[in-house]
């Protein structure tokens, strides 16, 4: 065979095989598969925050009190709508928007004085936005964290104060003032978030609390303080918060444009229920006679207040005149209110 025939076959051989070739060395290796970051998890909101030194809570849906027709003219009386318009341009929330809000009070570290308030909100805006609004307000300290992708927070300073931020997914915001940013309410929330706590109690956690709470029902406007009281606190309501267990209230519209409150106040009352009942109504009167109350009409209801005892809860309900504590609360709080919103 000569040479040339030798090349020619060569030649073939190298075009049948190198397909083969090049295919194999082509071939990538294996990639490892990524695991989704498992959903973080914020519904209710009062289950990213801690019981722990907590002092009150305030629980409110917002939107839903928006929707009672004539709820809007009579918050615009307090709170102009000028003043939310300014603040949703200043922070890319809408309180008018917001579905689920929570605000606390906590004790702060021993380490730095004054409580820690924070205030988490379900909202419409762009996380985004906000973030960038939050961060345009820090002085100094700047510090930003990703957990993870939805998992972002800001701290620093506004002023003086400390102050942090946190935004969960693409709808929730909390916002901290006061207190540590590493072990405060908005980091947390966070790692509530994440499930990271599993063994920290939440809001609710509290049996007393959580007692209190079905007692009184669903309402778009809640407060609740855990116990004991003490020092000033315990002489409250003529003494009954000394031996409470928790305290709570809940603020319903009703159709003849009232407000229908209802006060619980937790506690063992299985021997004392008539005395503690008539104590209860003697601290509503002196209340409603005080002048906050004939500011805020307490003392002309639409419905008398009336008093109800088991032997483990007291009730107090009253429906008060819509227009009446608006009126009032526009005179008292005007100044407070405007400083709020600037």
């Amino acid at each position: 065979m000569n040479s040339e025939r030798r090349a020619l076959l060569f030649g073939a051989l190298l075009l049948t095989v190198s397909p083969w070739i090049q295919g194999c060395g082509a071939t990538p290796p294996p990639q490892p598969k990524v695991q989704p970051l498992p959903p973080l998890k914020s519904a209710p909101l009062a289950e990213l925050i801690a019981s722990a030194s907590l002092k009150w809570a305030l629980l409110v849906a917002p939107r839903d009190l928006y929707n009672v027709p004539w709820i809007p003219p009579l918050v615009d009386l307090a709170v102009s709508g000028a003043r939310f318009d300014r603040f949703a341009s200043t922070t890319g929330i809408d309180l008018r928007t917001v579905p689920e809000a929570v605000i606390t009070a906590s004790a702060s570290d021993k380490d730095q004085a004054g409580d820690v308030f924070f205030y988490l909100a379900r909202h419409k805006g762009d996380a985004s936005l906000i973030e960038r609004a939050f961060r345009a307000r820090l002085s100094s300290n700047e510090k930003r964290s990703v957990d993870r992708p939805d998992l972002v927070r800001v701290s620093g300073k506004i002023g003086l104060v400390p102050n942090a931020a946190v935004l969960i997914g693409p709808d929730v915001a909390g916002f901290q003032e006061g207190g540590s940013s590493s072990r405060g309410p908005s980091r947390i929330a966070g790692l509530f978030a994440e499930g990271k706590l599993k063994s920290v109690h939440t809001l609710f956690a509290s049996p007393h609390l959580r007692s209190l709470a079905a007692a009184l029902g669903a309402a778009p406007l809640s407060a609740f303080a855990p116990g004991p009281f003490e020092g000033d606190l315990a002489r409250g309501l003529r003494g009954l918060l000394g031996a409470a267990t928790a305290v709570g209230a809940v603020v319903r519209p009703t159709e003849r444009r009232g407000l229908a409150v209802t006060l619980a106040v937790g506690g063992d009352f299985s021997t004392s229920a008539g005395a503690a009942a008539a104590e209860l109504t003697a601290a509503w009167n002196e209340l409603a006679q005080s002048r906050l109350g004939h500011l805020l009409t307490l003392d002309a209801p639409l419905a008398p207040a009336s008093v109800t005892a088991t032997a483990e809860m007291l009730f107090l309900t009253v429906e008060l005149s819509g227009q009446g504590v608006a009126d009032g609360l526009s005179r008292a709080t005007a100044t407070k209110v405007s400083d709020i919103f600037k």
